[in-house]
């Protein structure tokens, strides 16, 4: 499916409804649970805060990002969080992604850390990769460098998630707080939200 597919397909379907458009295939997205907005929210808000009056605005839950605007494309992730610095025409899209967060659940952690993973590794102006772990104190941080994307993980309250490009930092006890039933990070159990090797 093509990005004018797609478009074409998300207008025969209920306003309710949320897809995606992964590798060209149309993904509805899930109703999230409580602890996936409380995350959401813990970055969300002090993010929009620091990014007052700059030329960066932060999203939540709907912009999708984009390679182009070519209606032959075969991406259109939408992230938990998207950070979109210079100009911002008034459409549902976004082509100058800096920082994209995705808050993991079990339903769809091999999507977002698979094929939109990959997508947003290939996007030009993306700086901050995040993956924020819903049931245990985890952040995953991908960092553009000149070497390449590296990877710096959290899993401490004190530990502090540092997005450069953006000036923006937050440590993990605000990140997580007041969501319940966290586990240790020690403990193994592939029936939940334990991350697949990264290639």
């Amino acid at each position: 499916m093509t990005l004018a597919e797609f478009d074409s397909f998300l207008s025969n379907r209920p306003e309710h409804e949320h897809w995606e458009l992964i590798g060209g295939a149309a993904e509805m997205m899930t109703n999230p649970l409580l602890n996936h907005g409380l995350i959401v929210g813990n970055i969300f808000a002090p993010l929009k805060t620091h990014l007052s009056g700059g030329d960066c605005r932060a999203f939540a839950g709907g912009l999708r990002v984009q390679r182009s605007n070519d209606a032959g494309e075969s991406f259109a992730a939408i992230p938990d969080i998207v950070v979109q610095c210079g100009p911002r025409p008034n459409r549902a899209y976004t082509l100058n992604a800096v920082a994209v967060v995705e808050v993991l659940s079990r339903s769809t952690m091999h999507r977002d850390r698979g094929a939109k993973f990959d997508f947003y590794r290939s996007l030009p102006t993306l700086h901050h990769i995040v993956f924020a772990y819903q049931s245990q104190m985890r952040v995953e941080h991908y960092r553009r460098t000149n070497r390449g994307w590296v990877l710096s993980e959290s899993t401490r309250s004190t530990d502090r998630l540092t997005l450069d490009a953006i000036g923006f930092d937050i440590d993990l006890g605000t990140v997580y707080d007041d969501v319940s039933t966290l586990r240790s990070v020690a403990v193994v159990d592939d029936a939940d939200d334990e991350a697949p090797p990264i290639p």
